[in-house]
Formats: C-alpha cells, structure tokens, sequence
C-alpha cells in the first residue's frame, strides 16, 4: 500500500507558493514562544507603565527567513512595531547584544521587547504578536502567540539603601546587560536580571569614587548599609568571599560565587529578594532569621562577578539567584533628583573618575509606588 507521507522540507517548499492569505490554517517556518508570560506591568518613574519580556523565533524550515517586521498589538491598538535597524537591535543570538534579523535554517534567536502605554487604563488584557516574514521572493505574513497580561500589581517594597545620590545603573527597561541576560539552566531559559538594578553613590561632585580606583574603599557607595526591603525570612546566604579588584571582571568566575557574598530574602509568596556583591564580613543574618522591613542586613561591597562596588538588587520568582524569571517591583517611595545621559557616559565616568554629567529633574522630586527607571539618580527616604 502507498503512503501519502509529507516531509517538512516538502511542506515549507509548497508554502511558500501558497497565497498568504484567505486559508484558516498556516504551517509557520518560524515558531514564535514567550518565555516568561504572563507578562507583568510596572509603573516607572516617567509615570508610564513598562511590559518587558523576551520572545524566541525558532526557523524550522530548511531556507533562511529574514523578519520584516515585529508588531505587538493590545486594545485594538499597536503597541509596539519593530523594523529595520530598530528591529536589529533588538532581536539575535542569544548573547542579547542583538544585531541581526535573520533566521538561517534550524536556527533560534530571541528578540527583546520593551512595550509602554501612558496609563493604567490604557494596559491590554492581552498581546498579539505578529510577523512579517521574507524568504528568498515571497513574502509571509504570520500572527504570532496571544500572551496574558497579569492583573496584579508589582509587588511594592521599601528602598534598600538610604541616602541620596544612588543611581540606577544598567537598569529598566532598554538596557543590555541585565535586561538581556538570558541564561540556559538546567534545560530551560531563565531571565532573572530582567529588572534588577545596580546602585552605585556619587559624592556632591557626581563622581564615582575619588582616588585610586583600584581600591573599593575609594567607592562613594562602599560599606554603604543595605536594608531589607520588607518583613522576611532569610532563605539563603553567602558571605566570607573576598572583594575583586575594581577595573574589570574577574576571569573564570565560578557560577556558584558570581553573586559573590550575598543574601536572599523572601518577601511575600513567590518574591525572593536578592542582595548581591557584599562587602565581605558584613552580613548581619544568617538562614532563618526574620527580618524587618528598613533593617540593616549588610553593607555594599565588590565581591563576585563584579568590575566595581554596587550593590545588585533584583526581585524574582524562585530561591535561586539564577534559575528563576525577574519579577518587576516599586519602590514605595524616592525623591527623582535627575538623570544622567547613557550608560556610555556612566562607563566613562566610573572609567575615568570624572564627573558624570546629570540632567537635573524639573517638577516635583517625590515619586511613589514607581520603579526608578535606568540611570536614574534618586534620594531615598
């Protein structure tokens, strides 16, 4: 007896003699899947509401497929369309630096998606993505995943420093280096960093740290006290590692030491605080404790993977500091002082020990219930 069998090579050949339009079923040479949905919204101190969340694009079909176009669509409305350099930028390999929107055959990319809408009201239930897609001459037009958006509001914490002059360094939401740091654990994709931040203090000058900046005591923000953002358990704890020597990135850091010294704390049902880099012998708590919202718990520090003293703060979904997804997060109150212009100019000025440039906030200073957005420079209570 003959069987009628169909290769996928075969299938993705016909498709793309097919017509676009007017069939209810596609077969789809890219298969587009949220990694972390639903996907969660959070106010920032622009006053806009941020969705931040990653999507792979995975070419199952024997020819490479060049992405025309990205489009998310909520409430009848686009929220966001990506296209040529714009569309680069965000999508690629998965070392988050971006640079391409092209699929070769059997080939996986993630692109990095940042939608905002100017009020509460104006949040989707839900999202619509949909493709543009160009294969040799023809030309595909796809619809990608509907994903949920969660009706709860991000959790609000308290600060976990005290002070002013604290700048929220590589933070939300079109930052690369935490925003983008999707890591394979354990069989699957995590994005913990996706809204962490890390603080570092400036001196009235607006520097970084005055003298040699090999020694992390010449950092304005080090042995700064940390605070525990809210009532807690202390779940896990790392301390006794040494501090690197600021400049760069210490080579062949072990995974389980790159948070360095460090405490995590969880803070309501599936929120777990992280606190990373600490000075070392400064932890205060030790597994079990109980903590206090505003109690000190340790002090900033340069131990880890770190190129300076900071102190690395994120909120995510499970105890591990790596195997878990980000979870967005307000702080309950902060003065906006201003602004510095890029993660360029921070790079120089904690490079160099010169002054960074700051762009001073018009209006009123006070902010709550609002995630400091990235570069922010800020006063907390």
């Amino acid at each position: 007896m003959q069987k009628n069998i169909f290769s996928l090579s075969l299938l993705f050949a016909l498709l793309v003699f097919l017509p676009v339009s007017g069939r209810a079923a596609q077969l789809s040479p890219v298969v587009l899947e949220v990694l972390a949905a639903p996907i969660h919204p959070v106010q920032g101190s622009d006053g806009e509401y941020h969705l931040v969340y990653e999507i792979q694009l995975t070419n199952v079909s024997p020819i490479p497929w060049q992405v025309e176009q990205l489009k998310a669509l909520g409430n009848g409305k686009v929220l966001l369309e990506l296209t040529g350099a714009a569309l680069k930028s965000r999508m690629g390999p998965l070392s988050g630096r971006g640079g391409s929107a092209e699929l070769g055959p059997n080939q996986t990319a993630i692109a990095w998606l940042h939608l905002k809408v100017p009020s509460k009201k104006d949040l989707p239930e839900k999202v619509l993505h949909q493709l543009v897609l160009r294969g040799g001459e023809k030309t595909l037009e796809m619809a990608g995943p509907e994903v949920l958006v969660s009706p709860e509001p991000a959790l609000a914490i308290s600060a976990p420093l005290k002070g002013e002059k604290w700048i929220a360094g590589d933070g939300c939401c079109d930052s690369i280096r935490h925003v983008r740091a999707l890591l394979p654990i354990d069989g699957r994709f995590y994005s913990a960093q996706r809204f962490a931040i890390d603080w570092e203090k400036l001196d009235a000058g607006d520097k970084i740290y005055s003298g040699d900046p090999k020694n992390p005591e010449n950092y304005f923000c080090y042995g700064q006290d940390v605070l525990a953002v809210a009532n807690g358990v202390v779940t896990a704890m790392l301390d006794g590692l040494p501090n690197q020597v600021p400049g760069k990135l210490p080579d062949g850091m072990d995974l389980a030491k790159a948070d360095g010294n460090h405490v995590i704390l969880l803070i309501a049902p599936g929120h777990y605080a992280l606190y990373a880099h600490l000075k070392p012998g400064s932890i205060r708590v030790k597994i079990g404790d109980r903590v206090q919202a505003g109690q000190v718990i340790a002090q900033v520090g340069n131990s880890g993977n770190t190129s300076e003293p900071h102190l690395h703060f994120h909120l995510m979904d499970g105890p591990s500091p790596l195997a878990s997804d980000g979870l967005p997060y307000v702080l309950k109150s902060f003065d906006l002082l201003g602004k510095a212009g890029s993660t360029a100019e921070f790079d120089k000025a904690a490079a160099e020990g010169t002054s960074l440039a700051i762009q001073t906030e018009k209006g009123r200073p006070s902010h709550q219930d609002q995630l400091p957005l990235d570069l922010s420079l800020v006063r907390f209570p």
